[in-house]
């Protein structure tokens, strides 16, 4: 609704620039902040694309836009008569309630905790720093962890861990990945290249060395998918770690 809002006073100050100088300057503005949001967004792909909270730089411009169309709208029901400005003081009423329900529930949304194992089930406050460095403990530096869980990438565990974590869904991924079938440069490059819009200089970089690579992983026996993943997995050491009093497999490959 708040968009609808401000495209309807986008028109408002379009038709009104050159007779209202008031509006021109709130035009002014509105468009200054509108290109500030979308350089941010657009050109900090990595960042907006992580961060939720990211297109709330444009509330600034939506905000401008989207009130001199209620003034609009305000405007029009006075000049109607009694009823229209009693139905209109209501609908505006009801409007502005709906906005702000429907903004504090989106702040509520974004301020949960992160859960990387399932987004509808609450998690240990401290899973991801103590998960991420048991994972430290026990992968080299030179080895890449794949997990069967982090539905949504966010960069925290990676963070704890120091090694780069990434994900696979299928059994028929792990046994690929994990048993050399597959080159280690196309399993990295499908997992970080849709996770973080890398470029194509990058793209070069994560592909070096891809032969002498590593692959261990991380098998949260949680999930449904965990047992067919685990049988699917070629030989190697495998050590069941409890996290917080939830279950984990460290897989690493025989050297």
């Amino acid at each position: 609704m708040a968009w609808a809002l401000a495209l309807i006073g986008l028109v408002s100050l379009f038709r009104c620039r050159r007779k209202d100088e008031p509006r021109r300057w709130l035009g002014s503005v509105a468009l200054c902040f509108f290109v500030l949001s979308a350089f941010y967004v657009v050109v900090f792909r990595r960042a907006s694309y992580i961060h939720g909270y990211a297109p709330f730089y444009f509330t600034v411009p939506v905000a401008i836009a989207g009130g001199i169309a209620v003034e609009d709208f305000a405007y029009w029901c006075k000049s109607q008569g009694s009823w229209a400005r009693a139905a209109g003081f209501v609908a505006i009423a009801a409007m502005y309630g709906w906005l702000v329900f429907s903004g504090e529930r989106q702040g509520l949304a974004l301020h949960q905790p992160l859960r990387i194992l399932d987004p509808k089930k609450p998690e240990p406050a401290s899973l991801i720093p103590e998960l991420g460095r048991v994972i430290n403990e026990n992968f080299p530096e030179s080895m890449t962890v794949i997990c069967n869980f982090f539905v949504n990438y966010q960069p925290q565990l990676e963070y704890y861990a120091q090694r780069t974590i990434l994900r696979s869904n299928t059994p028929v991924e792990w046994r690929d990945a994990t048993s050399g079938a597959e080159l280690f440069s196309k399993v990295r490059w499908s997992k970080l290249g849709w996770r973080r819009n890398l470029k194509a200089d990058e793209g070069t970089n994560v592909a070096e060395g891809a032969k002498n690579t590593q692959v261990g992983g991380v098998i949260w026996l949680g999930e449904p998918g965990a047992k067919k993943i685990l049988a699917a997995l070629p030989a190697g050491s495998r050590e069941e770690v409890s996290v917080r009093g939830i279950p984990f497999c460290f897989w690493k490959p025989d050297r």
